[in-house]
């Protein structure tokens, strides 16, 4: 990091902090309701111990998390989407099904639930920490605009991630009504009306800038090293990228909609091979 002015090391170790901070959040959110529930410690007698150890297990966490080298990249990938995210899924489920409405355990599950939230803020944190950061290290070859772009199964991941959010806050909001005994149906319109804001933050994807850089492929404000590309290929319609990681969708933009597609395709060739059978044959 000896790259960066003072003002730089500050904001990276900022935002090291704000990760740190997730991690520990999110495994005493995770763990405390469930100790809760398990030793029915839920009276008001046990309230001041579980919050205590429950600081203490932030500050535990979040020192652990202090001697990852490169936390960012640790935490922004798919196995630990899916490890933070699946084991919070218990506490809706026993809120809806096994507790009683308006108990001590209704409401010990409708706080472990914001695990769910936790969960999906870790890697999400992660990858934007991770994007930014290569994003200022790299030297911009050349950039141009496309008029949309779409992955190569017709997926659109980010109205995906938009709806997942949504769903959770619907989630939760229904667990607050129930803890409450109906008396909390006023948040769910509010987390209602949150779907509609998500829809229109992360499905708008009209305008697309793809930059080449030296260090790998920006695609808006996101951010794929070039060891994460397998190649591209030049289409009839589309010029296609191939992810190394296969769990990883295949970005493609239409040909016609970029706006200078030969500077687009000449500074490609610097990093990576063209894997379409004019690329074989140039090769050849």
């Amino acid at each position: 990091m000896t790259f960066l002015s003072v003002d730089g090391q500050r904001w990276v170790m900022q935002e090291r902090r704000v990760l740190e901070a997730l991690l520990g959040a999110y495994v005493t959110t995770l763990l405390i309701p469930g100790v809760a529930l398990f030793t029915g410690t839920l009276d008001a007698d046990g309230v001041p111990v579980l919050v205590g150890a429950g600081v203490i297990v932030a500050v535990l966490v979040a020192g652990m998390a202090r001697i990852v080298d490169d936390l960012a990249d640790t935490v922004a990938s798919a196995p630990v989407a899916v490890t933070t995210g699946l084991p919070p899924l218990g506490y809706p489920a026993y809120m809806i099904l096994g507790a009683e409405p308006e108990s001590p355990a209704a409401f010990a599950s409708a706080v472990g639930s914001f695990a769910l939230l936790l969960g999906f803020l870790v890697p999400v944190g992660g990858e934007v920490v991770r994007n930014r950061r290569l994003r200022e290290a790299a030297t911009e070859v050349t950039a141009v605009t496309v008029g949309d772009g779409t992955d190569d199964d017709g997926t659109d991941w980010p109205l995906i991630a938009g709806t997942a959010v949504a769903l959770f806050s619907v989630v939760i909001a229904v667990g607050i009504a129930f803890v409450s005994g109906g008396t909390g149906m006023g948040a769910i319109a509010p987390a209602l009306g949150g779907v509609s804001t998500w829809f229109l933050i992360l499905g708008d994807d009209d305008a697309t800038e793809i930059a080449v850089t030296d260090r790998g492929l920006r695609i808006d404000r996101g951010f794929t090293p070039w060891n994460d590309l397998d190649g591209y290929r030049v289409g009839e319609e589309e010029v296609e990228f191939v992810r190394t990681q296969r769990y990883l969708p295949t970005r493609s933009f239409e040909r016609e909609r970029i706006d200078d597609e030969d500077a687009f395709i000449q500074a490609l060739n610097r990093y990576l091979p063209r894997l379409d059978e004019r690329g074989r044959v140039s090769a050849a």
